[in-house]
């Protein structure tokens, strides 16, 4: 179910056929034979790029008002600003402490229609913007 999300919010909440499946993975979180495969789904495109400071949303960059020899702390504040003026401060935290809580033990259709219901179809794509943020965060720590 994680690994589902995760191709949703790489996709710009689109969701296609998960690469666990594509690869015969099972989901289990925590299982140290699974390791490698989560240093696969975080090392694509768009996590390198969110992990030296550059966003993408829809697989473009997103214009943070920052200069672009900006510190890495500095424009993941941008970017959680900027996140904040899109979806609203409330749907922000919202969508931000979701994805943080998400656990291999939650229904896959029942968090989607969650995120639905607090971004609405047209902004269902900040999702993977979101999840950038968070793994930038997780990393400056």
């Amino acid at each position: 179910m994680v690994r589902d999300m995760q191709e949703v919010l790489l996709d710009g909440g689109n969701p296609k056929t998960p690469r666990s499946a594509e690869k015969g993975v099972s989901a289990s979180a925590g299982n140290s034979a699974n390791d490698d495969d989560d240093d696969d789904d975080y090392n694509d495109g768009q996590h390198r790029a969110a992990l030296e400071g550059r966003f993408l949303l829809d697989g473009m960059p997103v214009r943070l008002p920052v200069p672009d020899n900006a510190s890495l702390p500095a424009r993941v504040e941008a970017l959680r600003m900027y996140l904040e003026e899109k979806l609203g401060t409330v749907a922000f935290l919202k969508v931000y402490r979701r994805l943080e809580s998400l656990s291999i033990d939650d229904d896959e259709a029942q968090v989607s229609r969650e995120f639905l219901q607090i971004l609405g179809q047209d902004k269902l794509g900040f999702l993977a913007l979101v999840h950038q943020l968070i793994i930038c965060e997780e990393n400056m720590m």
